[in-house]
């Protein structure tokens, strides 16, 4: 696995295909129901904010306390430049992105769908932020993320840098951990109606065009 392969099945395929889809089903749903997946948008748009945050400024090779920045860092950089919601970063991470991904809960803004003319507005007195929105400015911000990796040899160096600490930081973490996972239940797999589909991991390696 390196950078280019990462980026253009992690983020290009999984991450924003994922985004997409969400949000084409969410215009589906009636506005009367609950499940707007508003979070789901959020906590996926955090997690790519995030890991390309990370690979732009971590300089260790302990990522474990480096999201936070890595979050401000990408929010300031890509997705809101020279914009004011540029300085709300560590706490939209503080107060939304740790509260979904800790409990299920954003403390504030109020997260939506369908109210883009609200997205990092205060509306009586009232922050909000609109997931499709976000999930759509990542998009865009991601494109000129790549273009500067592209066309920028000495970020591009630095990036593919800190990949390979990225990279041997996570399977450090496997090889900790796989022992445990090795004793769930062997399953062979039987003839089914539906093929598995599958969301890889970049450090086995597994890919999302089959098990293996």
């Amino acid at each position: 696995m390196d950078l280019t392969r990462f980026l253009k099945e992690y983020i290009e395929q999984y991450l924003l295909s994922d985004l997409r889809n969400m949000v084409a089903y969410e215009k589906t749903i009636d506005v009367k129901h609950d499940g707007h997946l508003g979070y789901p948008l959020f906590i996926s748009c955090a997690a790519g904010i995030e890991t390309l945050g990370v690979l732009l400024t971590e300089k260790e090779d302990d990522f474990t306390e480096s999201g936070a920045s890595g979050f401000d860092h990408y929010w300031r950089t890509y997705l809101y430049k020279d914009l004011p919601e540029r300085n709300v970063a560590r706490n939209i991470y503080a107060l939304v992105r740790n509260g979904i991904a800790h409990n299920f809960a954003a403390k504030l803004p109020t997260i939506g769908t369908r109210m883009p003319d609200r997205h990092l507005k205060v509306v009586d007195g009232v922050p909000y932020i609109d997931a499709t929105k976000l999930a759509s400015d990542f998009e865009w911000s991601y494109e000129q993320f790549k273009k500067d990796a592209k066309e920028n040899k000495e970020l591009r160096r630095e990036l593919e840098d800190t990949f390979e600490r990225f990279l041997a930081y996570n399977e450090d973490k496997v090889a900790k951990n796989r022992r445990a996972l090795d004793q769930l239940h062997t399953f062979k797999p039987i003839e089914m109606e539906m093929t598995p589909a599958v969301t890889g991991s970049f450090v086995t390696g597994a890919s999302s065009k089959g098990i293996g």
